[in-house]
């Protein structure tokens, strides 16, 4: 049995043996910058946005042409060029990125590029990916006011932004308590002082209940609930009140009001 395992040991050297190859055979390692963002907000005017492309400089720091891989989701929308040419000793380009004016407004569309694999090194240290998937909406929002935000749930407060939309005549406020979160509302006042205020989704239709971007440890998403039947609104001047309940499946953690204190208004 020995002799038996010692010969078949032996014959691990075998000439049948094929080395694997690497990622690519040139040493590259080109990828999407971590500074590009995930999502983008483009404004009605714009014809383009722009990418960071980076490589990794080696013993190879020659002119090199990289080709662009784009999945077209979205048929027509997005000029994606065929490649981008990094000169002798660059480490970063801009990616062009056309976008046609039929483009809807507030509709997400996803553009999705990568980058052929002879041309990266997953084994190597990266700051990006040789992947990247972004969202891309076109909207005519722009800051009206800053203020501070006061958050009943956490009894915290922070610096906030208030955006107003034209199109769809909507404020918003932007990663409100976490990035990623934004609430939406509502409001106009009549030349005889009465107002009206309510929270809408972001196409403008009006919710009584919406996430609150909390996920609670325990109970999972935290919902804001509209309390419709208490005061809300630009109630003292320049503060703008709003009544939540909190809420997850389990029941109620309470309600009181949030409230928002333009400290400046733009013009």
């Amino acid at each position: 049995m020995l002799l038996s395992v010692l010969t078949l040991s032996s014959c691990s050297d075998d000439d049948d043996y094929v080395k694997g190859n690497l990622t690519n055979e040139n040493g590259y390692n080109v990828y999407f910058s971590a500074d590009n963002n995930a999502s983008t907000a483009i404004d009605m005017s714009d014809t383009e946005i722009e990418l960071k492309l980076e490589r990794d400089i080696t013993d190879n720091s020659a002119a090199l042409t990289v080709p662009l891989k784009y999945n077209a989701i979205e048929k027509g929308v997005f000029t994606v060029p065929e490649s981008v040419t990094f000169n002798e000793g660059e480490t970063e380009v801009t990616i062009k990125i056309g976008i046609a004016p039929e483009m809807e407004m507030f509709k997400n569309y996803m553009l999705d590029l990568s980058i052929p694999e002879e041309y990266t090194n997953q084994y190597a240290a990266e700051s990006g990916s040789p992947k990247f998937l972004v969202t891309i909406i076109k909207e005519d929002y722009k800051p009206v006011a800053t203020g501070v935000y006061n958050n009943w749930y956490y009894e915290q407060e922070w610096e906030q932004t208030l955006d107003y939309s034209e199109v769809l005549d909507l404020y918003r406020l932007t990663d409100v308590i976490y990035a990623g979160t934004s609430f939406y509302f509502y409001w106009s006042m009549a030349e005889d002082g009465s107002q009206t205020c309510y929270f809408t989704d972001s196409k403008g239709t009006k919710v009584d209940s919406f996430f609150s971007g909390i996920v609670h440890s325990t109970y999972g998403n935290v919902n804001c609930n509209v309390l419709y039947e208490n005061a809300m609104g630009m109630l003292e001047q320049n503060v703008f009140y709003f009544p939540f309940q909190w809420v997850v499946s389990a029941g109620s953690f309470g309600a009181g009001y949030d409230t928002f204190t333009v400290t400046e208004w733009f013009e």
